[in-house]
């Protein structure tokens, strides 16, 4: 768990800065990354906070290239996080972790609702 939060985190902050600097700005960024997307973070939501974390993964170069996270809350899956790198996008890796989400909501839960969460712009 403790080498899959780390790279998670670096993933996090390279899309992070590339795609919501010019949107929220760096302050804004740093503030998130920190509270939210951290190796710590990302430890402790999976530790304590039963989250479960998706990756993909471009095999041939041993390259994380997305990951989402969902927590399981009273009566439905809180998709918390979703994100695939730059140069990744496009190729349906988005659609397969919301088909992972959906089967854990499904078969795991026995829920028949997923929530997204979304950053409000400030």
């Amino acid at each position: 768990m403790e080498a899959a939060a780390i790279v998670i985190a670096a993933l996090a902050d390279e899309i992070w800065r590339e795609h919501y600097a010019p949107i929220i700005g760096m302050e804004q960024i740093e503030y998130i990354l920190k509270k939210f997307q951290s190796a710590e973070q990302i430890r402790e939501d999976i530790k304590r906070n039963d989250y479960v974390y998706y990756t993909a993964e471009y095999i041939k170069h041993r390259e994380l290239i997305g990951y989402c996270a969902a927590q399981p809350k009273e009566d439905y899956m809180l998709l918390s996080k979703i994100y695939v790198g730059k140069d990744y996008r496009g190729r349906g890796i988005a659609r397969s972790f919301l088909d992972e989400v959906t089967a854990l909501c499904r078969y795991e839960y026995s829920f028949d609702r997923i929530r997204l969460t979304v950053m409000p712009l400030i």
